[in-house]
């Protein structure tokens, strides 16, 4: 190759590529020398190796243009290539970077920040980009680089950055990822780590290029505070390599998470001191996903939803001064033993509270283990607003305030109040005899769920909850085992939906007609074995329906049933009596809900005063044995509106 002055080959370079940034050129305190040849591709003569295997080398400015930057290590035998820009110039990343000969470890620090638009590294070690400044410092019988973060950026675009490396060390005080960053290594320890915010990197010159056995970077974290959001993976981002792990090091300091992120191999993991921030973005890892931070939201946006995965361990979220929010779905298999953080297939941990939400049919908030346990602590309240807290082995929840398994309705039409019309004939000749005609409508919209026939759900083989209080409008089911409940207070409620309607019309005789089409909604407890409940202050079944398999213990200082008395409307059939008279709609009230049932077992009060009964039952096949006994203050019966048979054609008209 033949070679050209330094100012001949920049000249070259801006000549065939357009690009005045993409330019490779020495700053002459180091014995680094530059050519350039005629397709622009740069040829960088790195400096001799001093202590550690290092070779050295200052820039005014390093970039690399589309054609690349060579970098020869043939004559040199460097263990580490250090390149460090030393003027104010960005470094602009959009081509080839490979090193000739013996492979190398790379480092890039430019204090001025990186950009990186199609990076491909070849025959590389580690490659560590730092937006910060590096030094030398000697370490127990050799030497090693240490690299900052820096105040300036890492931005990554367009073609994204690739290159079968042993690690991928992106550091800085901000990082941008709008494209994606492959490592292509297939070794179980090749790794992607992003560390922003404030930190130093130790790089262990012993490591031998290429290997993966042995880390080469150690972090330290330098106190630093910041509420920005230092790192910004967008929809177009993403990151895949064996393992992937990132690290905020600033307190306050948040992550963005909307693109892609694959741990092909081990772990996903991500480490900040403010809020993680999961919007629409999709993290996979054959191993386990563990995000730990101040707060932590896995949420959805219009182009798709967000998405944790473990294919074959456990994902864990841990907020350790705030809440964990969740409108995607989280998936886990089972616990990690290498983490001593993960109790299931899916851990959530929280000092405030943790929240689900259902956004629609399609779009259901979901946490799921799939053959672990599903833990789940909250220091403040648990908020399930038709979610899905579900897993195929024990559901155990810990929740210091109130547990609140809610499902969503829409309000009927005017409230859900009744509406009655009254509406009178014109007065004519024949009105003074029988009177003007009337007709009466009554309607009630009792409403219904806000996403059509989904309520909220908590499910597992067997289930363990302790909270301070629990109001449960949707569904608790233990499939294969016992469920455990110890709370404050209890409230299981129903919620009527459906709507009724009736029509009276009156001249001469009424006649009448109607139709009642409401059931209860929600406020559901099932067990398949034995269900106990333990309460220090009240337990109120509102409309709700209690059931176990096995035996019922209830204890409580107050312990109350009720059913919902809701509209029902019949008509009688046809024959002689409707032949004047015509048809009549009969109303009444007819219980709904209330019911605690051990249908092959026994139900087992204990209360400090008798057990309250409105229209609701306790019941047992085998016995029901109550310690204060147990009230029945209103009748489970219908009220009001019983057909009575009278005798005679005529018996309307005595009315």
């Amino acid at each position: 190759m033949m070679r050209l002055p330094s100012a001949l080959a920049l000249a070259l370079t801006i000549a065939s590529t357009g690009i005045a940034q993409a330019q490779v050129t020495p700053d002459g305190g180091t014995a680094t020398s530059v050519v350039v040849d005629g397709g622009g591709r740069f040829l960088v003569d790195i400096a001799p190796v001093g202590a550690g295997g290092i070779s050295r080398n200052t820039y005014q400015s390093f970039s690399v243009p589309l054609a690349g930057v060579d970098l020869d290590n043939r004559l040199i035998g460097a263990r580490t290539i250090l390149n460090e820009v030393t003027s104010a110039n960005r470094s602009f990343i959009n081509g080839p970077v490979e090193v000739l000969g013996q492979r190398a470890h790379f480092i890039l620090a430019n204090p001025n920040g990186i950009s990186i638009d199609g990076g491909r590294f070849i025959n590389t070690g580690g490659v560590v980009l730092s937006a910060g400044t590096a030094r030398l410092e000697a370490m127990g019988g050799t030497t090693n680089v240490v690299v900052g973060t820096g105040a300036a950026d890492i931005d990554i675009s367009g073609a994204g950055l690739a290159g079968a490396m042993s690690t991928l060390q992106l550091a800085a005080g901000r990082l941008r990822i709008d494209g994606a960053v492959v490592n292509e290594n297939n070794s179980p320890f090749a790794d992607i780590a992003i560390t922003a915010g404030n930190a130093e990197l130790t790089l262990d010159s012993n490591v031998i290029p290429g290997s993966t056995i042995s880390p080469y970077a150690q972090r330290t974290n330098l106190a630093a505070s910041s509420e920005q959001i230092l790192v910004d993976v967008t929809p177009r981002g993403g990151l895949t390599a064996s393992r992937v792990s990132m690290t905020v090091s600033a307190a306050g300091a948040g992550v963005s998470f909307s693109g892609n992120g694959f741990a092909s191999i081990g772990e996903f993991s991500i480490d900040a001191q403010g809020r993680v921030g999961v919007a629409g973005g999709q993290i996979r890892a054959e191993q386990n996903v563990k995000l730990r931070a101040r707060s932590v939201a896995i949420l959805n946006e219009p182009e798709r939803v967000g998405r944790l995965e473990a294919l074959s361990g456990g994902v864990t979220l841990l907020a350790d001064a705030g809440n964990i929010d969740i409108t995607g779905t989280v998936t886990g298999v089972r616990r990690s033993g290498s983490d001593p953080d993960s109790q299931g297939g899916a851990t959530l941990i929280a000092s405030g509270d943790i929240t689900l939400l259902s956004e629609n049919a399609g779009r259901l908030a979901i946490v799921f283990a799939s053959e672990g346990d599903l833990v789940l602590r909250a220091g403040g309240d648990l908020g399930n607003r038709n979610g899905r807290l579900l897993s195929n082995a024990r559901v155990d929840l810990t929740v210091g305030g109130t547990l609140r398994n809610t499902t969503d309705f829409v309000v009927g039409a005017n409230g859900g109040e009744t509406v009655t019309t009254v509406v009178r004939g014109p007065r004519t000749w024949l009105s003074f005899l029988f009177g003007r005609k009337r007709t009466l409508v009554e309607t009630r919209d009792y409403g219904a769920p806000r996403i059509p026939g989904e309520q909220a759900f908590i499910a597992g083989a067997s289930v363990a909850i302790n909270a301070g209080a629990i109001v449960n409008t949707g569904e608790i089911d233990s499939l294969d085992g016992p469920m455990f409940i110890t709370t404050g207070s209890f409230v299981n409620r129903g919620t009527p939906i459906g709507a009724m309607s009736y029509r009276k019309d009156c001249h001469i005789v009424c006649v009448s007609r109607g139709l009642a089409q409401i059931r209860m909604f929600g406020g559901n407890i099932n067990s398949a074995i034995g269900l106990s409940i333990t309460t220090a202050q009240s337990f109120l079944n509102d409309a709700g329906q209690i059931l176990a398999l096995g035996n019922i213990e209830i204890s409580g200082r107050s312990i109350v049933t009720r059913a919902a008395f809701l509209p029902g409307i019949s008509s009688p059939p046809g024959g002689l009596r409707n032949l004047f008279a015509g048809r009549k709609a009969i109303r009444a009230l007819d219980p709904f809900g209330g019911t605690i049932f051990a249908p092959s077992g026994s139900l087992l009060i204990d209360s400090d005063s008798p057990a309250l009964a409105f229209g609701g039952e306790f019941s047992g096949t085998i016995d029901v044995v109550a310690r204060s006994g147990i009230r029945l203050v209103v009748p489970n019966v219908p009220q009001g509106g019983v057909a009575v048979q009278r005798i005679g054609l005529f018996q309307r008209f005595l009315r």
